[in-house]
This record gives C-alpha cells, structure tokens and sequence, in this order.
C-alpha cells in the first residue's frame, strides 16, 4: 500500500534563548541589512558551540493521523496468520489504511503433526488402537500403522490368546519352533528306509531334524531332509580307528549334532570334559549344535553343566547353539511336569541373558504325546522324540495336532 499522507503541523518558531527574540520568520523590514565585518563571519568555534547550545530546539514534533471515514484493513506481509486490524497500535502510533483495496490473503497450509516419540525414537502406538485389537472389537480392516508396524484385522488368526497375527507371521512362528526326531538305534535299514520316505511326503510349517543312527547316514546324502548326527569324534581327520569327524559329515550334508545325551552319560560313553570338549568342536565348526542338560533334574546339576560347559564359550557361538532338557527318568516314558520344563526354562533363559546378554533356543524331550505335545510347544522352542520317532503314524498325528 501507498504511504499514508500526513499533514503538515505549524512549527512554532525557534527564539534565542538570551534575548528571547525571533531569530527564523522575522519580518525583513525589521532586519538591518549591515554589512558584517570580519570579525562576525569568522568567529571562533567555541562562539559556534556555544549558540548551538543555547537553542531551544524541541526534541519531539508530534504529528496527527489522517482521520479516514473508511479504514480497511492491511495485512501485515511477514506473517499472513496475524493480519493487523484497524487502528492497531504499533509502538505510539496507529495505522490506518488508504482508500486502495486490501490485498487478499494468501491460503494457510496446514502444518503436518509430527507424531511423538519416546525417548528411544521408538514410536508410540495409541492406546485404543491396541485395545481395540485385543478386544476383537467388530470394526474389520482396521489397520494401526506405524513407522515400522502395521497390523491388519482382516482375517486374523489367534496364537494362545495373544495378540493378531497375520499368516505368514504364525507360520514364520512355526519355522522357529524345532521338532528333533532321535532315532537312536531303532530301525533296521529297510526299515529307515521306508519311513525316510514316508516323512519326505509329510508336509509341516515345522522345522524336523532326523538323527538317525549313526551306520545309516549316508542314506540321506542329499537328501531333501535336514540330517544330525548322534555323535562324532572330538578331532579332525587322521588315524583315528573306528570314528567320524566332523569333516567327513560336514562334506555329508550333515548341520546338525547332538551333544550330551543322558543316556551317554548314564552309560559312561560320554564325560563331562568329553562333552565340553565335543560342544566347542561342533560349534567352532559351524554346526547347530544341540546340548543336553540336567539329565538327573537336579537344580545343583543344571547350575553346574551350564557354568562348566560354557566357560570360555564366545558370544558369536551362541547362535548356534541350543540347549535341551531330557531328563533321564522320563525317557521313554509318557509323563512330563510343565511346571518342571517351564522353571528350567526360564533358569537357562535368565542364565543366558545375563552372561552373554543373548537369546537361546530351549527344546524338551521326554514323554511327549500327541495328547501333550500342544501344551508343550507352547511354553518351549520345540521338542525332542525318542522311542515315539520310530512310528511315522504317530509323527503324522503330532504333526496334525500342531498344525
């Protein structure tokens, strides 16, 4: 907008302080017209100062707004959002506008929320979204997202009351749970042979590991199967009569090894530095090595085993590694204690977590039915079969239940 005219104020007239005459806008027929001599035009500087300080100069000059019959108002052009008004007072002054016409505002985006986040940066989720999933409440596609979390109602499929899944998550569930089928000595080879083939038609979102005797493993050279081995000898090849390295069954196909069977140690086949001895072979090797615990359930034992047999252990071997529970008493038999499996689990858990801040993976064997098997799948990351493994019909219902 144009500058606002101002009208001009009547200036009062300057006077000379020491004989209080006008000195500005003095009639000239009052004014002598004398020559000055030289002595007035050339004074010296302190005469100068000292006539400019006896001037009685106002210091301010007040002037008046313009009064407009019609006053509109004029948007301040910094910040659109906070237009001034009419006879807004800025400093001393008010402003007023001309008769020009106001420009019109310019549209106000709105701002885009960011959504808060904790402390972590780690997204905070709504806490009627979360209920309302829990809930099950019926308005379906409902969908919570979040930077990294999505979760859809549609179709959702419950896991032991916990809360919506979606499919591939429960079978990704599934893949980690472990179902190790220890053959021992108990089929002959045609024997095996015919169940291998029976158990490569079976289907299962489940992770199955065969350990089948050790004189059979060259059956299952390439097999489409996943293969352990029930024992092997401690060093790598050389004049070792009567053993197998891991050399040799790592070049069969073989990524799984059992280490510390009770019944090994019920038969004085294994000791405990054997077993020590044999868990950092497998391990330092890269196989998944599963390792037996408190064969005699004995809380003093488990406390032992873990502490001598992963003394020195490296934090990277820890991936690998996963600890069974079998206790000798209920081999072969059709007995469990959850309230037994669930104490040694969370003990091995809490043990690892606070010397190796790591996860591990905890397996149970000892009497699992297809009657208990879903109970104990839900408290474990899998499970051991002993004599049951032999029968595939009874493999084909625990498969059927779990599924």
């Amino acid at each position: 907008p144009a500058p606002l005219p101002i009208e001009p104020q009547k200036e009062e007239p300057l006077t000379n302080q020491n004989n209080n005459e006008n000195f500005i806008n003095k009639p000239q027929s009052e004014t002598k017209q004398e020559k000055p001599s030289q002595n007035d035009i050339v004074k010296p500087i302190t005469t100068v100062v000292e006539d400019l300080k006896n001037l009685n100069i106002p210091k301010e000059i007040k002037t008046e707004p313009i009064k407009s019959e019609e006053v509109k108002e004029i948007p301040k052009e910094v910040n659109i959002t906070n237009e001034l008004k009419p006879n807004t007072e800025v400093g001393t002054q008010a402003i007023t506008n001309t008769n020009e016409p106001t420009p019109t505002p310019l549209p106000i985006e709105p701002q885009k929320e960011v959504p808060p986040t904790q402390p972590n940066n780690e997204p905070i989720i709504k806490d009627e979204n979360i209920q309302r999933i829990i809930n099950s409440e019926p308005n379906n596609n409902v969908i919570v997202t979040t930077q990294d979390i999505e979760i859809n109602k549609t179709n959702p499929v419950t896991v032991n009351d916990s809360p919506t899944l979606s499919i591939d998550t429960e079978i990704l569930h599934k893949k980690d749970k472990l179902i190790v089928l220890n053959q021992k000595c108990l089929l002959n080879y045609n024997e095996l042979k015919d169940y291998s083939y029976a158990l490569e038609t079976l289907k299962s979102n489940y992770n199955i590991v065969l350990f089948p005797n050790l004189a059979y493993l060259s059956h299952f050279y390439n097999s489409p199967l996943t293969i352990g081995t029930q024992n092997f000898y401690n060093y790598k090849n050389g004049s070792y009569t009567g053993e197998v390295s891991l050399e040799a069954l790592k070049e069969m196909g073989i990524n799984y090894t059992l280490v510390g069977h009770p019944e090994r140690i019920t038969l004085k086949l294994d000791t405990y530095s054997a077993i020590k001895d044999k868990l950092f072979k497998s391990l330092s090797s890269g196989f998944n090595t599963i390792l037996c615990v408190c064969h005699d359930e004995k809380k003093s034992t488990l406390k032992k085993e873990l502490k001598y047999y992963l003394k020195g252990i490296t934090e990277e071997s820890i991936k690998n590694l996963i600890i069974a529970f079998e206790p000798s008493a209920k081999i072969d038999g059709d007995e469990v204690n959850v309230n037994e499996i669930k104490f040694v689990s969370s003990y091995v858990k809490e043990y690892f977590n606070k010397t190796f801040n790591k996860e591990v993976k905890f397996i149970y064997g000892g009497g699992v039915t297809p009657e208990n098997i879903n109970e104990i799948i839900s408290i474990t990351d899998g499970i051991v079969l002993g004599k049951n493994s032999k029968d595939i019909n009874v493999i084909r219902k625990i498969l059927q239940v779990l599924d």
